[in-house]
């Protein structure tokens, strides 16, 4: 999970699409404060990078984090 995470913080599509290919459903993994991958890619504001995530990936966004917020709140 440390990798998506370094990933998803250097905005890095390439690194992101590989990992995502080899391990798809990382991106449902939650960190140490119950945040969603998802979720942190919304807070970069990375358009590319939330719109393959959005696309391509197998990521739930209808989940909420421990403080009630949806990944659309990050993304905004």
């Amino acid at each position: 999970m440390q990798k998506l995470i370094e990933i998803l913080q250097s905005e890095n599509l390439n690194e992101l699409k590989e990992q995502l290919v080899k391990e798809p459903k990382s991106i449902n993994e939650v960190n140490e404060d119950g945040i969603a991958m998802p979720y942190l890619a919304a807070k970069t504001g990375n358009m590319e990078i939330m719109r393959y995530i959005v696309e391509y990936s197998v990521a739930s966004f209808n989940e909420t984090d421990p403080h009630g917020k949806t990944c659309l709140h990050y993304a905004v």
